[in-house]
């Protein structure tokens, strides 16, 4: 599905480690002042079937300092290991031109590290990007991007198929999406009300490592409840296929497309295909699917000093 500005950093957004067969979570935030821009702090807790307790927090700006320039860091860390995520990107506005309304380019960064004991590999994940955005008509946009993206799994437990631990040290994917979407959303964060849906085809070449072709579509809709709360239900679902003889990379099976967790497994590497209910092999998992359900609350309904809390649940597969 489309993605506000900032969010989408390679052919498959960041992912947020959360790994387990169950979540349930609770957050806070607050805004932070800062000249030309938005700032906001994040943090809290969350508990899974499988990763156990882990405590987050996160620091996000918009236009930092009216340069252009948007910056994302989260941590997240327990008993069972820790994760980081981060982005930086920088915004150029073109204005009105002949591709449509409010144009702009942005060029990206991201980086990903993660190490959990209950999963049984390490992930480090590298990116890089440039985006075109622009909007065709009265809510309806369309972008492109450039992406290459380098994918590092380390550290396997002896149970992991060599099969899924095969080109799997640096290996690489570069190259294009494009997607198309519909909004009627016209404030960002968890207080924002509207509904946008849309979808994304991404390709990537024989430029890279891996060669593979997905599609993604997604919908998201943020409604008023009373006193102040806001009802946010999600669902996304996508399918990855090699290109040729290529086989999909199980990095590619598992992190492309919604940043929602999936692939839970108790053993080995997920996804997985299942059969007549049981667990086939490590190397399925081609299709994906979420969806979610959440209460967002603002400082005043939930009388913190924060500006808003969450809490919600989420199933997928």
């Amino acid at each position: 599905m489309p993605v506000p500005a900032g969010d989408k950093l390679m052919g498959a957004p960041i992912q947020k480690v959360l790994h387990g067969a169950a979540v349930l979570g609770f957050s806070a935030g607050m805004a932070m002042a800062q000249d030309g821009g938005a700032a906001s702090l994040t943090t809290g807790v969350s508990y899974s079937s499988l990763n156990g307790g882990l405590a987050f927090i996160g620091v996000q700006a918009d236009d930092l300092l009216g340069t252009g320039i948007d910056l994302s860091l989260d941590y997240q860390a327990g008993d069972d290991g820790e994760a980081l995520n981060g982005f930086i990107a920088k915004s150029y506005g073109l204005g009105d031109t002949a591709l449509g309304f409010d144009t702009f380019v942005r060029v990206g960064l991201g980086a990903q590290t993660a190490n959990f004991d209950s999963r049984d590999f390490s992930i480090e994940h590298f990116s890089a990007n440039v985006t075109m955005w622009a909007t065709a008509a009265n809510g309806l946009t369309y972008d492109a991007q450039l992406f290459w993206q380098s994918d590092t799994l380390a550290d396997f437990d002896p149970s992991v198929s060599p099969l899924v631990a095969n080109d799997t040290d640096g290996s690489t994917a570069t190259g294009v999406s494009i997607g198309l979407g519909y909004s009627t959303f016209t404030d960002r964060g968890p207080l924002a009300l509207g509904f946008d849906m849309g979808g994304t085809l991404t390709y990537a070449t024989s430029l890279g490592d891996r060669e593979w072709m997905a599609a993604e579509v997604g919908t998201r809709y943020n409604t008023a409840l009373p006193y102040g709360l806001v009802l946010a239900m999600r669902a996304d679902a996508g399918r990855i296929e090699g290109r040729g003889d290529s086989i999909v990379n199980i990095v590619d099976r598992a992190f492309i497309g919604s940043d929602a967790p999936r692939g839970f497994t108790d053993t080995g590497i997920g996804p997985r295909d299942f059969v007549d209910g049981s667990v086939n092999t490590a190397l399925g998992g081609k299709t994906y699917w979420t969806a979610s359900l959440e209460v967002h609350a603002n400082r005043k309904s939930c009388r913190f000093v924060w500006r808003f809390c969450r809490c919600g649940v989420f199933v997928g597969s």
